[in-house]
């Protein structure tokens, strides 16, 4: 019996060291997982050639196809949004103008228009928003960049092909420095509108301050004649200078016809005063093409006169040239 005892004990302390074994060469195996794992998560962050350290260029698959309805210029879409049409003006980049009242119809405009045209006619695209340069511009156009529905992404290639500027309108946007390279490549290689044979002069700027100096040299070389010509003696003849002029009989006058009276035109109704802070429209006429862009102080202003006479569908007063449903463009 106590033989028994004692086999029992000493197998119950030899079950303790076993256990006791296997739960400390459990702990040591956590703990050197842990580490591995605390190691490969600091080498990825170090890695540059992890996916979250680069941009992503690739169109956005989960975002919504939209039909384009139309070319507005080179960097303006319309598109079909919910049943209406809304303008998208696209982030980090800027195409020559065809629309601006104030610089007209500037060099490569019509060929940045007809590029954009090629691309997205009749086609789908996908739009990615980017919250540093908020929703919407003045122009309560939808800021966005356009993916087409093939994942070509169309606002990088219009500046790689030359047919765009990078432009960065106030704050550093999410492809700013892709945009930058593509168009340093572009004027490199002589792309587009940074070909010598695209333009007579540099691309115009953004703010429409250079000038053409073909249009300069043309108008010294005219001012130059003009000078010349004024300061050239006047040859006579000699006989001319010797004998005094034959006087020729002086024709009877002829009884001049009385002109018509002019019909009288209405007086053109003035506006009424506009102010930032108090603007009524119900005092503006939609009877009559009476107002022009000069008679309003904002764009505001005169986008509240159109849209009461009936926008596109009944502009009375001209103010939308190029029919983009935003009138008078050059007003602040």
């Amino acid at each position: 019996m106590v033989i028994g005892v004692k086999h029992i004990v000493s197998f119950l302390l030899a079950v303790a060291v076993l256990i006791g074994g296997a739960f400390a060469l459990g702990s040591r195996l956590n703990a050197k997982t842990g580490t591995t794992a605390e190691t490969a998560a600091a080498v990825s962050a170090l890695d540059p050639s992890d996916a979250s350290s680069t941009e992503e260029t690739s169109a956005p698959t989960s975002a919504s196809l939209y039909k384009v309805l139309r070319i507005v210029d080179g960097d303006t879409i319309a598109v079909e949004i919910d049943g209406k049409s809304e303008s998208v003006r696209m982030i980090g980049i800027d195409t020559p103008e065809i629309n601006d009242s104030r610089t007209g119809v500037q060099c490569f405009g019509k060929e940045a228009s007809e590029e954009t045209k090629s691309l997205l006619t009749g086609a789908k695209v996908r739009l990615e928003k980017d919250d540093s340069q908020g929703e919407r511009d003045k122009y309560k156009r939808l800021l966005a960049y356009v993916f087409r529905e093939d994942g070509v992404f169309i606002t990088k290639k219009l500046v790689a092909d030359g047919y765009a500027h990078e432009y960065t309108y106030d704050l550093p946007y999410k492809y700013q420095v892709q945009f930058k390279a593509a168009e340093t490549a572009a004027r490199e290689g002589e792309k587009g509108l940074w070909s010598p044979a695209a333009c007579p002069t540099p691309p115009p700027e953004r703010n429409g301050k250079s000038a053409s100096t073909k249009t300069t040299s043309n108008t010294n070389a005219n001012q130059a004649a003009a000078a010349a010509a004024a300061a050239a003696p006047v040859s006579q003849p000699v006989q001319q200078l010797v004998q005094p002029p034959v006087q020729q009989p002086q024709p009877a006058p002829m009884p001049q016809k009385q002109p018509d009276p002019e019909p009288t035109q209405p007086p053109k109704q003035e506006p009424p005063p506009a102010t930032s802070s108090s603007f009524d429209v119900s005092a503006y006429t939609c009877s009559a093409n009476t107002y022009n862009c000069s008679d309003f102080k904002t764009q505001q202003q005169a986008q509240a006169v159109y849209d009461k006479c009936g926008g596109v569908a009944n502009d009375v007063h001209k103010l939308d040239k190029n029919k983009d449903g935003h009138p008078c463009d050059s007003l602040p």
